[in-house]
């Protein structure tokens, strides 16, 4: 597992689609790994991307981005990925890594380990989700229906 020590209590994952989102609740979708990403990494690993959230800016920003957040953020502790790497009963088959972009500082990756089932994936995204807090916007309706330009952590 990588060293906490550089790293924030909390990481921010935005929500880009409707199916991240189910009864009012961060749905294991919004946690699974882009399969493609693996063919660039020498480790074979899959990525979920995510901002850091070091400072008040980096919610800003991932809001900001309208592409990834359409339906509001997901905010998770680091603990909580820690805590998922252990729900196959093996361990690090969960990490992050710090990778940040010319435009975001704050960008780094939720990593899944190469060679797991889809159902591995599946349990570990649905582990995440369950420990994940939606911070909800309000600009576009939600599957609760709601509409307003207010911002909402629940």
């Amino acid at each position: 597992m990588t060293s906490t020590a550089e790293f924030p209590h909390y990481c921010l994952r935005g929500l880009r689609g409707s199916k991240c989102i189910q009864n009012g609740e961060v749905a294991a979708t919004a946690f699974l790994p882009d399969e493609r990403t693996a063919a660039n990494r020498p480790d074979g690993r899959s990525e979920t991307s995510i901002n850091f959230d070091d400072d008040r800016e980096a919610l800003v920003t991932t809001q900001k981005d309208t592409n990834n957040a359409k339906y509001g953020v997901a905010k998770l502790s680091l603990e909580a990925i820690d805590y998922a790497s252990l729900a196959l009963g093996r361990p690090l088959r969960l990490d992050y890594e710090r990778s940040p972009t010319p435009t975001n500082k704050y960008h780094g990756n939720i990593l899944f380990s190469g060679g797991l089932r889809k159902r591995e994936t599946a349990t570990l995204a649905a582990v995440l989700a369950t420990r994940a807090t939606l911070i909800e916007s309000h600009a576009n309706t939600d599957t609760s229906g709601a509409s307003s330009g207010s911002i909402e952590s629940r």
